[in-house]
């Protein structure tokens, strides 16, 4: 069974990450972080975006990330809006590449990043900034709710995405 992990908490840890990963140049380490801290979306489901998922076809970042999964048996497609902080990373991490049709987080082991690399990364950082808590991947999607539900009224989740696409962000 997998272990329980931690939401980031504190305003100024989820700054002492991202100052982490700015100072050390990991830009697709920080896209990450940022893209869930303000998304919520699965890990699995980041690690596999791919290019055309975030950049339309003139190269801008799209407003929406279109997610698809089951809901009841049924197949359901869905829109995830992203907030200026998650276009900002997404951006700023596209531009230094080169754009193609493979995934956006690649590895160099495999075609991208594996979930359980990217919870030893975010761990290994949580410690040497000397966070305490138990981190993985999971934490920023619990980060993102977190926040979400402590800052916000909570109205649904239609209020959820409308929050994020007019600029509720971490």
């Amino acid at each position: 069974m997998p272990e329980a992990v931690d939401p980031f908490l504190n305003k100024e840890d989820i700054r002492k990450i991202k100052q982490h990963f700015i100072e050390f140049k990991q830009y697709r380490d920080l896209a990450i972080f940022i893209l869930g801290i303000n998304t919520g979306l699965a890990p699995k489901d980041i690690v596999t975006l791919k290019y055309s998922d975030v950049i339309n076809n003139v190269g801008e970042i799209r407003d929406y990330i279109f997610e698809n999964g089951y809901s009841m048996g049924k197949l359901v497609f869905d829109r995830i809006p992203l907030n200026i902080s998650a276009k900002k990373a997404l951006q700023d991490y596209t531009s230094s590449r080169s754009c193609s049709k493979t995934y956006l987080f690649p590895s160099k082991r495999s075609a991208y990043l594996s979930v359980n690399a990217y919870t030893k990364i975010i761990s290994h950082v949580a410690a040497i900034n000397n966070i305490d808590g138990h981190y993985g991947f999971f934490s920023l999607r619990k980060t993102f709710l977190y926040h979400y539900f402590h800052i916000h009224q909570f109205t649904g989740f239609r209020g959820l995405k409308a929050s994020i696409a007019n600029g509720w962000h971490l």
